[in-house]
């Protein structure tokens, strides 16, 4: 009897800690490194803007004359994600990342670029073009939140390269206008190697919420407050 429960207890560890080895990494569109980051080029511009119903009062914007061609010309954001990928669940191990990037769409136009490196300066994939875009034609002329992955809407999606420890993202427009009201937005992007993909099954608010403690930039000239502060005064 005491054997079989050592083995029953013994397989609840190993179920557990199976379970809690997959990881979800999350960062608020703030928080891209200044230094690797190009906020202006080839005629577009990251714009902050606010928008009350974003997780934190704010969002991202890039309007101007995006390329949808694909290659590199174009302003990208580069994040260090703010947690290393644990032992095992990188994709050289057999683990799928996902993108998920959560993000509005006023009109039509309706995309966005994005790349990964361990390094900060080799990105994967060499050729930049609609295997990595995040673009769901379904969402066009909504004008509501929703998180976007890869491949839901964009046939042929690659899952994003991500290996054990530090890793970055970066993220390019695609798709804008000359406005920002009716660029594409986005506040937050999550990477997560667990899950099915599909707009039912996007990352959970209270998952999203513990990284959101930041200080975003200023939007439009206005002082931004961050979401911790918002927290703590509630």
């Amino acid at each position: 009897m005491r054997r079989t429960l050592c083995i029953a207890a013994a397989a609840t560890l190993y179920i557990a800690a199976s379970a809690a080895a997959d990881q979800m990494i999350c960062t608020h569109w703030s928080a891209f490194d200044e230094g690797m980051s190009t906020v202006e080029d080839a005629g577009n511009t990251w714009t902050a803007v606010d928008d009350a119903e974003s997780y934190t009062g704010t969002a991202f914007t890039a309007p101007g004359e995006a390329d949808t061609g694909g290659g590199p010309d174009r302003p990208w954001l580069v994040y260090v994600l703010p947690e290393p990928v644990k032992a095992g669940e990188g994709t050289a191990d057999g683990k799928t990342w996902q993108i998920w990037l959560h993000m509005r769409v006023i009109t039509d136009q309706n995309s966005f670029y994005f790349g990964t490196s361990q390094d900060g300066s080799s990105w994967w994939p060499d050729v930049i073009d609609n295997t990595v875009r995040i673009n769901n034609d379904d969402m066009n002329n909504t004008d509501e939140w929703f998180w976007a992955d890869q491949v839901t809407g964009n046939d042929g999606g690659l899952s994003p390269l991500i290996e054990v420890g530090q890793n970055y993202i970066r993220l390019g427009p695609r798709e804008t206008t000359e406005t920002t009201d009716g660029s594409p937005r986005f506040d937050v992007v999550c990477l997560r190697n667990f899950g099915d993909l599909g707009l039912d099954a996007a990352p959970a608010d209270a998952d999203v919420q513990p990284w959101l403690d930041v200080t975003p930039v200023e939007a439009q000239g206005k002082l931004a407050t961050t979401w911790a502060a918002v927290r703590r005064s509630l």
